[in-house]
């Protein structure tokens, strides 16, 4: 199953691109060059997102062709791309400048409403990188240099929607109930192959479309040990292009240019049960002018040869619909009925598409390997260091087919060659490849192996990093003189950078450097070279250099910084927060500043009561109206022994429109070791955007176990905006999502309740409070003062750590100054220079 199969639908639209073209040439590199040549977009942000595009056609498990509304839900509505608060846009990225033509896409969701309903489908997009780059407008050839105008580029990977998510039963769109029962189910994630061709970038400033260009796409089942990247399917390679200094009679006249237009790669199957041959040219034909129409090149023929090569004993078996109606309508995707017959000769022999035209000789346009042997990576873009382990070794997998079938025992070897730039690379020892004979499902394991430094080569500006080495997949000597994209390995590979155990200010300036030349969208926000700008964004840095690989606010976007510089400057910034002295704000005039006032709020009759609690935690995001409320007590008098006065729910109040949502934490998730920390009462909480958790520690609660009022021993976090987005995404919360964004660590040295907990100096703070605990019924207590500050790091990584080793308490100075609950903390600004609370 693949796209390529049934049930499928398909989409046809734009997409923003917004690459920072000023990094797409060597020259731009030299730390000399003070005028870069910035091409079409040099303040690109990286953002890679699909606008305006809607939903045009879909297929039944059938085979049966959808095209109107009122066939299936999906008809008519929008597709687009979904960006999240925390998580901002897609970023489509260069592997280097010396291999532009695999730009990978990270980080893009897609989603698309059932019309209809209020249900949207949310799928996470695998990363993806591009392929059978070329140029697709017939005016190209022989004009020089192809731009992004002039090009056009094929995407494939999966997708996953959650299973939670996915509506069981829908009358309306049986396309997605055939969908949901042809898809394999992978990690709670239903997953889908899609499927989509780029091309027609707008790079003229002048257009309103500016940084767009079209898109169609297809979205189709998946199923288990399928590849992610390539169809594993049968392929088409071009055909010969006519002569161009002696066109055939009578081609001028009829084909203003009479050069005649040239197709690309494309994928098909022979499909045995619906007895259909569907082939894929989305990627494969020209078009007259960017956007514009195909190129009329006749009648496509599809015709199995006869095994003597006699034109009289072919099969003809249809036309191939390559109209600009089908295009946008099933992204060029055509299927023609086969019979019985047709599909026991395509068992066996090769198939080829013709191009006729009364007058002239038919052309080959697109024709199948001999021996119908294909075979494509399904990874094919790498970035190592050879002393880095998690990077040193990796592997891809090779998927190998003989008239659509596995086929085993094909041998596969890795040949070098030649860099973009001409030349191969220096040190071409430093990767090793190993690929034996293909296994009886048809697959062949690649190991690449990084064993050592690739050093600078001189032809390398000093911005640039490493080398970047291009190995390409034989089973023996190249049949054309274009090497299959779905056949190439691109790697590449860092330069060591040792790091010092004491970084110094001018080692990270001169990692970011070549940055503030070549990425002017980032140096506006905020200027990396500089020490003042470095230090005040020390905690966003480090969170973004600490995000998953294919988070999109990885920094750098373009990811092009190895391991060991990114170490470089975590180093430094560990060691810079622990020296930290912040200066003083400036002292206050004697007259206040500004004044406060207060106006109570007046809502519209009719509107929902909010929830009464009080002792609660709260944390919104920068920008958001709306509050996350953990915890509290639902009685403003209370006893000691809380009973069912605890706060069972997490709460997102907006108190602008007085709405509200929640989610039960006790009667949903039943999971109390989890949910007994955050339905408490006086606890310490605390969020910052920089990192992007909110994290909670102690409080006065319930324990399970013993059926007694505790103060808590736990510390809590969990991303602020996937709780805020997991409660709000579906009616029905992904319990099992939320259950996953919750970590907890415990730690004696938490357990607090009403005390106060804040950030100064890359330092948390925890402030007085006491361990508060019934013994025997309301008045039989003991309430243990903490009568410290304590404080400690919190990493803002992706690893919960838990108190450290950093940890600090400051003792009571004997005059019971800290012997105090439920009180106000705030930074406070003295005349002498540190941190003071």
């Amino acid at each position: 199953m693949s796209y390529l199969d049934f049930p499928r639908f398909h989409f046809f639209g734009r997409c923003s691109i917004d690459p920072p073209t000023i990094n797409n040439i060597r020259q731009n590199y030299n730390t000399g060059n003070t005028d870069p040549t910035p091409f079409w977009c040099p303040h690109g942000s990286g953002d890679f997102w699909f606008v305006d595009c809607l939903i045009t056609s879909a297929f039944e498990a059938s085979g049966r062709h959808l095209h109107l509304e009122a066939d299936d839900a999906l008809i008519g509505g929008p597709l687009g791309c979904r960006e999240d608060p925390d998580r901002g846009a897609a970023k489509l990225v260069d592997l280097d400048t010396d291999q532009q033509n695999v730009s990978t896409v990270y980080g893009m969701r897609l989603q698309w409403p059932l019309r209809g309903t209020n249900r949207t489908l949310v799928a996470g997009v695998d990363p993806v990188s591009a392929k059978s780059l070329w140029p697709n407008v017939i005016q190209t050839f022989g004009f020089g240099q192809v731009t992004m105008t002039l090009a056009a580029a094929s995407f494939q990977t999966v997708v996953g929607v959650a299973e939670a998510d996915w509506p069981e039963h829908r009358p309306e769109s049986p396309v997605l109930q055939n969908l949901r029962e042809a898809c394999a189910v992978v990690n709670g994630c239903r997953v889908l192959s899609l499927k989509f061709v780029i091309d027609a970038s707008i790079t003229g400033r002048a257009s309103a479309q500016f940084s767009t260009g079209r898109v169609v796409g297809t979205l189709g089942p998946w199923k288990q040990g399928e590849p992610y990247h390539c169809p594993n399917r049968r392929w088409l390679v071009p055909g010969p292009k006519p002569n161009a200094t002696s066109p055939p009679p009578g081609w001028k006249s009829q084909w203003p240019p009479w050069d005649f237009a040239s197709f690309n790669g494309a994928p098909f199957c022979v499909d045995e049960t619906h007895r259909r041959f569907t082939i894929d040219p989305g990627n494969s034909r020209q078009f007259t002018t960017p956007g514009g129409p195909a190129v009329n090149a006749g009648r496509l023929v599809a015709v199995i040869p006869d095994s003597s090569g006699d034109p009289a004993k072919e099969t003809v078996h249809g036309l191939v619909d390559y109209s600009e109606s089908r295009h946008r309508k099933a992204a060029g995707i055509a299927e023609l009925a086969l019979t019985p017959d047709q599909i026991a000769l395509l068992a066996t022999r090769p198939l080829q598409i013709e191009a006729r035209i009364a007058g002239l000789n038919r052309v080959i346009v697109l024709a199948e390997d001999p021996a119908s042997l294909d075979y494509a990576l399904d990874q094919r873009v790498f970035r190592m260091a050879h002393d880095t382990p998690e990077i040193a070794v990796q592997t891809t997998t090779a998927y190998v087919t003989r008239f659509g079938k596995p086929a085993a025992g094909v041998e596969l070897s890795p040949q070098l060659q030649p860099s973009a730039t001409g030349g191969v690379p220096c040190g071409s020892d430093c990767i090793h490849l190993e690929a034996g004979a293909s296994d009886e499902c048809g697959q062949a394991v690649i190991l690449i192996r990084a064993v050592r430094n690739p050093g600078h080569p001189l032809d390398r500006p000093g911005g640039l990093d490493g080398q970047v080495f291009l190995f390409e997949l034989l089973t023996g000597p190249r049949q054309t003189n274009v090497a299959r994209d779905e056949r190439l390995i691109s790697i590449h590979l860092y330069e060591d950078c040792p790091v010092p155990q004491t970084p110094s200010w001018k080692q990270v300036r001169d990692i970011f450097m070549p940055y503030k030349a070549l990425y002017p969208n980032m140096f506006e926000r905020v200027d990396l070279t500089d020490p003042d700008a470095f230090r005040a964004f020390a905690p966003l840095i480090a969170q973004r250099l600490q995000l998953p690989f294919d988070h999109p606010k990885y920094m750098p976007v373009t990811r092009d910084m190895s391991p060991h510089k990114t170490q470089l400057v975590l180093s430094y910034l560990q060691g810079a927060s622990k020296a930290e002295v912040l200066l003083p704000l400036p002292l206050s005039p004697v007259s206040p500043p500004y004044q406060l006032s207060f106006a109570e709020k007046q809502y519209p009759p009719g509107q929902p009561t909010l929830p009464a609690l009080q002792s609660f935690c709260a944390a919104r995001l920068p920008g958001s109206s709306q509050w996350l409320i953990v915890g509290g007590q639902t009685k403003g008098i209370h006893g000691f022994a809380l009973g069912d006065d605890l706060n069972p729910n997490l709460y997102l109040i907006d108190p602008e429109t007085r709405r509200f949502q929640s989610f039960g934490l006790v009667g949903q998730l039943k999971r109390p070791s989890v949910t007994e920390p955050l339905t408490m009462t006086n606890a310490q909480s605390f969020y910052t955007a920089g990192w992007g958790y909110y994290y909670q520690l102690g409080g006065y609660g319930s324990d399970g176990n013993s059926a007694r009022p505790i103060t808590f021993d736990t510390l809590t976090r969990f991303r602020l905006a996937d709780m805020i987005a997991a409660i709000t995404e579906s009616p029905q919360p992904r319990l099992a999502r939320i259950l996953g964004l919750i970590e907890q660590v415990r730690d004696a040295r938490v357990t607090v309740t009403g005390g106060a907990l804040l950030r100064l100096g890359g330092q948390m703070f925890l402030v007085c409070g006491q361990n508060f605990t019934v013994v025997v019924g309301e008045l039989n207590s003991t309430a243990i003062y903490t009568e410290q500050v304590r404080c400690f790091h919190l990493r803002a990584d992706g690893v919960l750590g838990t108190v450290d080793s950093t940890y600090g308490a400051t003792p009571d100075p004997g005059n019971h100054e800290f012997h105090r609950r439920d009180l106000n903390v705030v930074p406070t600004s003295t005349p002498t220079p540190g941190t003071r609370i």
